[in-house]
């Protein structure tokens, strides 16, 4: 519906475990031994910081934000 936009956002606490951070976009994931991998700008053909958790129980949803406008 134009002009609803809603934008939705969620802060949490991670356990970050054993972490992986590629270098590449190249590979498979997850990498053995590791809990999460994590990826930094302009590395591994990302533009924003990203993080992947593979175990939903290593996470604690702590609060859910929402902007926008009706």
């Amino acid at each position: 519906m134009p002009g609803n936009q809603r934008t939705f956002m969620f802060l949490c606490d991670v356990a970050l475990g054993k972490v992986h951070k590629p270098r590449t976009p190249v590979g498979h994931y997850p990498v053995r031994g590791s809990h999460t991998t994590w990826v930094e700008p302009g590395r591994g053909g990302v533009q924003n910081h990203e993080c992947i958790v593979y175990d939903t129980s290593q996470i604690n949803l702590r609060y859910l934000a929402e902007f926008g406008t009706k």
